[in-house]
């Protein structure tokens, strides 16, 4: 998988993942991502060029807030959960008995786990 498909795969999953249990014909929203994460993630060489080719090509847009920029993916596409990196998790009081509770948590052979229970 070359390197502009791998990242319009990782920006489809941020932006999914952002609308957490929000209904999915919402507008999806541009997710931010730094520089640094992508010149170490998705592109070898001159990252800018690459990104400029999908805008080209009407595949990603870019939008700057800032020294922020955020971009999104204009056309469907695939996505992969495994490519987001893992938050640590809390272990304040009020997320303690919360996860202890998922990790305890069981369900029928014949139900289908949903996707977030797999995160525990």
């Amino acid at each position: 998988m070359n390197e502009q498909t791998q990242f319009l795969k990782y920006v489809r999953t941020k932006m999914i993942f952002s609308l957490g249990l929000r209904n999915e014909n919402d507008l999806m929203q541009p997710g931010h991502i730094g520089t640094n994460e992508i010149q170490e993630r998705f592109f070898i060489g001159n990252y800018k060029d690459q990104i400029r080719e999908l805008v080209d090509t009407k595949e990603l847009e870019v939008t700057q807030n800032g020294l922020a920029y955020y971009y999104k993916a204009l056309k469907p596409g695939g996505y992969d959960l495994s490519l987001l990196i893992p938050s640590p998790t809390p272990g304040n009081i009020e997320t303690k008995p919360i996860l202890k509770h998922f990790k305890s948590l069981s369900l029928p052979k014949v139900a289908v786990t949903p996707v977030y229970l797999n995160f525990f």
